[in-house]
């Protein structure tokens, strides 16, 4: 599957279905995988979210 970067902290997928956002909190990235409005999971790592998306096209 192939990524847009939106930003320095977002990437759809180029078919615009899924979306990665990376988050900060207490200095420990986070990535919020949604599939449109629904949030699928939480990751500690970008490529984990990225494989989660692959499993559910």
């Amino acid at each position: 599957m192939e990524w847009r970067k939106l930003s320095n902290y977002c990437i759809r997928s180029e078919d615009g279905r899924f979306k990665i956002a990376k988050w900060v909190c207490s200095g420990e990235p986070w990535y919020l995988l949604s599939d449109g409005d629904t949030t699928v999971g939480w990751y500690r790592d970008a490529s984990k979210a990225k494989k989660a998306a692959e499993e559910l096209r």
